[in-house]
């Protein structure tokens, strides 16, 4: 799989592309860039709501309570994370022969950081999920 495209630069693999192949990629790149923004929107969501139902208590209920239950939350915006790094790799891991410059330029310019979005997901979802079962418990410990 170490073939001559492997070797070559990023900026190599695009001055490769032809005019359609270009476009395709731009318009995967455009694709990649939203997503991962909105990934960065989700996983900033359920990062900060237990942090804001620390500082918050609406509905009277003790602290704890109010911590556990945003854990919930922390969970939903987690998965929601996870479904859109999902997407993030599934367009930056394309087929990746060697006469396909277009997918292989993707794959090696995105595949990090969609691996780091996807892992990132995974760790919010375990927060989530340990403040949603033990955030009382947590909450009576600060």
């Amino acid at each position: 799989m170490a073939g001559p495209t492997y070797t070559m630069s990023l900026s190599e693999l695009y001055g490769e592309l032809t005019d359609s192949g270009k476009s395709d990629v731009e318009d995967h790149i455009s694709q990649i860039k939203s997503g991962f923004r909105s990934w960065i929107v989700l996983a900033l969501i359920a990062v900060l709501t237990p942090i804001v139902a620390l500082l918050f208590n609406p509905s009277g209920d003790s602290m704890g309570v109010w911590f556990q239950r945003a854990g919930s939350i922390t969970v939903v915006f987690g998965l929601l994370a996870e479904i859109r790094a999902s997407r993030i790799k599934l367009l930056s891991s394309a087929d990746s022969r060697p006469f396909l410059y277009g997918p292989i330029y993707l794959k090696r310019k995105y595949s990090s950081k969609a691996r780091w979005a996807d892992r990132g997901s995974l760790l919010v979802v375990i927060l989530g999920t340990v403040i949603w079962g033990y955030g009382d418990l947590l909450c009576s410990l600060l």
